[in-house]
């Protein structure tokens, strides 16, 4: 069996990528489903910023599809998978990432961010108080 190969650091010790499970409780989009949110920090991925949309096992491709995570909301769109939620859902859904692109943004180049600061940052924009990228984030963001 091979196995991929792994980045490390200077110690050798290797370098993950964190990722987490935003609830239903922490993002109140009001849809039955979870969102996966990857933290790479400054690394490079093999794709672009993206959440992923699923139910159940993040891993079921028949219950699982993604959508690009951009600043510009109207370039926030269906990337891949299967849409398993009806129209509406999807589309509230859909809506829920272009409003809180922001906080998501934050959080995917915030490694050591956790979903309690996360929600904090939601409802900033709920509050009307967070509506642009901070510079710290932007320029993570064109590294």
């Amino acid at each position: 069996m091979k196995f991929a190969e792994v980045e490390v650091d200077s110690f050798g010790i290797p370098l993950l990528i964190e990722m987490a499970n935003v609830p239903p409780r922490i993002h109140e989009l009001g849809v039955d489903v979870k969102l996966q949110l990857l933290q790479p920090g400054k690394r490079v991925y093999q794709h672009a910023e993206r959440v992923k949309v699923f139910r159940g096992n993040p891993s079921d491709d028949t219950q699982t599809f993604t959508v690009s995570l951009r600043e510009d909301p109207e370039s926030i769109e269906f990337l891949q998978g299967t849409v398993f939620l009806s129209k509406k859902d999807f589309e509230t859904v859909l809506d829920g990432v272009k409003k809180y692109r922001i906080p998501f943004l934050i959080f995917w180049y915030s490694p050591g961010m956790d979903l309690d600061e996360l929600k904090a940052l939601m409802m900033q924009v709920d509050a009307g108080t967070l509506s642009e990228i901070p510079k710290i984030i932007r320029d993570k963001m064109h590294d």
